[in-house]
């Protein structure tokens, strides 16, 4: 039976990580909407992509008055 998630780990030690496993996890990590692409070449991470959604609620915009 699986446990239900635990933020915990989510800042657990990264001591013995590679640097491509640190910022994949970083950037985890770090986005509260959006993704995280791996662009892998010959087995070898070669980039860590961040994409994060910026969720507006509206009722901040303003509408300009056109008349």
């Amino acid at each position: 039976m699986n446990k239900p998630h635990d933020d915990s780990r989510a800042h657990a030690d990264t001591t013995g990580l590679s640097e491509a496993d640190t910022r994949i996890l970083k950037a985890v990590r770090d986005v509260k909407y959006g993704s995280v692409e791996v662009t892998i070449h010959h087995g070898r991470v070669v980039q860590v992509e961040r994409r994060e959604k910026i969720r507006l609620s509206g009722e901040d915009e303003k509408t300009p008055d056109t008349r």
